[in-house]
């Protein structure tokens, strides 16, 4: 559920209809509850929708992994590094 809100939220976004302009590279952070979640084909989708809308990971936008490991503790703790 939380993978698809930030998905939701990302494709949704004002401005965020393809491409990044040129120089510009985004930063979206994803935690998943456990490492499994990785592979599933949630985030086979999440990478193929990004590239669906032309961004390349890596270069037009750093995505960073978090895993909370399958503790509800990990989730609260990993959270703030995603904020500010």
């Amino acid at each position: 559920m939380f993978l698809s809100t930030v998905v939701g939220g990302l494709f949704s976004a004002p401005g965020v209809g393809g491409a990044s302009p040129a120089g510009k590279v985004y930063r979206i952070g994803v935690l998943v509850a456990a490492d499994s979640m990785f592979e599933s084909p949630a985030m086979h989708g999440f990478r193929q929708g990004l590239r669906d809308l032309g961004y390349v990971e890596g270069r037009t936008v750093v995505v960073e992994y978090r895993s909370a490991e399958g503790k509800r503790s990990g989730i609260r703790n990993s959270s703030p590094i995603f904020s500010g």
